[in-house]
């Protein structure tokens, strides 16, 4: 089974628990992977001599576009036949997101005081809302002098509610965790569990809650990054979160919500704060397509349909939201986009289809993973599925390409054959 990237000298399979990280944006981005794969150590020479094509000849479920830095093309194999892109889709969603935002743009949640000193944190889909920046919010409110409140309460609803996304399960493995517009720490949890059954938090920076510690109930002794299930479960954990947090920088916190008399509903909120991410939209794809984050990529995608089609964020605005981009910056057909994160199979992208991402994507290439062999290239990975799409330095600038494999396959055949495309490109 394909692993994640090694960090800190750990690798991480997607199909089995997770190791501990220190850092909770590290070890959340990784757990939420939709089974990338690393390079290998070594990369096997093989038969690179071969153009890829001949070497495709015998996947019949296989295509291969390669360019020059100009756009001129070098190889094609079945280039324009629609295949499961699987995360390589990632690149679309990323593509969509720069363009409609910027680079430098950053993501916001609301802080409000309700009736009855109520504090409501408003979530606006923030895809790296982790516990580091949770800190930032609180310290900006100690600043404001906020001393003594009610409770928290967490407000998801600028995402619908019960979303559906193809292709994600209800398992409790971070890559299945659910998009919403309150999801702390990637909507997952890490707990340590010991053999006397205590509970405890798996990073330091991280509190634990009541929610963590009731879904750590049935897990076996270790460590264990799990997801919390539903946007709603994600919602209420953020609050948790906050309270937890508020109480450390000694800010006076009442009963949970579910234990304190409803507002009146004449009564009006006003804003605290508005908090806007330390990180840029930049690093946030950059960590995206590194860990292949199915959340942040669906929150992405869901956020893209907001901001054309309005709130609450749901999977049909937000595929007509890039049906309209892929018309404005493509002549495709055949193509079909489902959801943003190439978890689902119904999703179908051609190679020549993904070159034209990475053309759009050219001025942003360095936010691409670069691999073993110098490549900046994102995996696609699900079972029987085996991709790679991305960028080949050479002395003319940086050459596309796109490599899908939808056939069981060793995983580090794509390695081989995309290091193999440097060998093919002119003087």
């Amino acid at each position: 089974m394909p692993t994640t990237p090694p960090v800190g000298g750990v690798f991480f399979d997607a199909m089995t628990r997770r190791k501990p990280l220190r850092n909770t944006l590290l070890a959340a981005v990784l757990a939420g992977c939709c089974w990338a794969a690393a390079p290998p150590a070594v990369l096997a020479a093989g038969t690179a001599s071969q153009p890829l094509a001949q070497q495709l000849g015998d996947l019949p479920s296989s295509a291969l576009y390669f360019a020059t830095a100009q756009g001129e093309p070098l190889q094609a194999l079945r280039a324009d036949t629609p295949l499961v892109p699987a995360s390589t889709l990632k690149l679309l969603t990323a593509h969509a997101a720069l363009q409609a935002w910027g680079a430098d743009h950053r993501f916001h949640t609301d802080v409000l005081l309700g009736a009855n000193d109520e504090l409501i944190v408003q979530g606006y889909g923030d895809p790296m809302l982790v516990s580091e920046e949770i800190e930032l919010i609180v310290q900006a409110l100690r600043e404001r002098g906020l001393a003594s409140i009610a409770g928290v309460r967490g407000d998801g609803g600028y995402f619908a509610a019960d979303l559906r996304i193809s292709g994600r399960s209800t398992s409790d493995n971070p890559y299945d965790a659910a998009p919403g517009a309150l999801a702390c720490n990637f909507n997952t949890i890490y707990v340590r569990k010991r053999a006397s059954g205590a509970v405890s938090s798996a990073e330091s920076q991280t509190p634990l809650t009541a929610t963590a510690r009731r879904l750590a109930q049935d897990l076996p002794p270790g460590r264990h990054r799990i997801s919390l299930g539903s946007a709603e479960t994600g919602a209420g954990y953020c609050a948790e979160l906050f309270a937890a947090k508020l109480r450390e920088a000694g800010v006076r916190v009442g009963a949970p919500a579910g234990e304190r008399a409803p507002p009146a509903a004449a009564d009006q909120p006003r804003l605290l704060y508005r908090h806007h991410n330390s990180r840029r939209l930049a690093d946030v794809v950059a960590a995206m397509l590194l860990y292949s984050n199915n959340v942040m990529a669906n929150q992405l995608f869901l956020l893209l349909g907001a901001a054309s089609h309005g709130a609450p964020a749901d999977m049909a605005k937000a595929r007509q939201a890039m049906a309209a981009f892929v018309e404005e910056q493509f002549d495709w057909r055949d193509h079909a986009i489902v959801e943003g994160s190439g978890l689902a199979r119904d999703n179908r992208l051609s190679a020549r289809q993904l070159v034209d991402v990475l053309e759009g994507l050219r001025p942003h290439a360095a936010l691409l993973p670069r691999d073993e062999a110098g490549l900046l290239a994102k995996t696609g990975t699900l079972q029987g599925v085996s991709n790679y799409a991305g960028f080949v330095p050479t002395a003319q600038g940086l050459a596309p390409f796109a490599l899908l494999i939808n056939h069981r396959v060793d995983p580090s055949l794509r390695y081989r054959l995309a290091k193999s495309l440097g060998e093919h490109t002119p003087p």
